[in-house]
């Protein structure tokens, strides 16, 4: 989720919030909140562990800076890169 979208949803909720009298956040949704935050947590977690140990996925070695990124300059070889993907 992208920063402008919690931007807008803070900023609606405070601006609902006013005009209808009641707050949005209530006990609920911060509930929902954090549960949808922790099962994201837990994905990321289980997709990075089975990605190390299972497939020899280089990501944690890319993030820790064990590993350089070699991205390629030429201008084809980037347009097919990203046709590709």
């Amino acid at each position: 989720m992208s920063l402008s979208a919690w931007f807008n949803y803070f900023f609606l909720a405070k601006r609902l919030s006013k005009k209808w009298g009641e707050p949005l956040f209530d006990k609920t949704v911060f509930k929902s909140l954090f549960k949808t935050a922790t099962c994201a947590l837990i994905a990321a977690v289980a997709t990075l562990y089975v990605g190390k140990f299972f497939a020899g996925d280089p990501t944690m070695q890319i993030l820790s800076g064990e590993v350089g990124i070699l991205f390629e300059r030429s201008f084809t070889m980037q347009l097919m890169q990203f046709v590709a993907i």
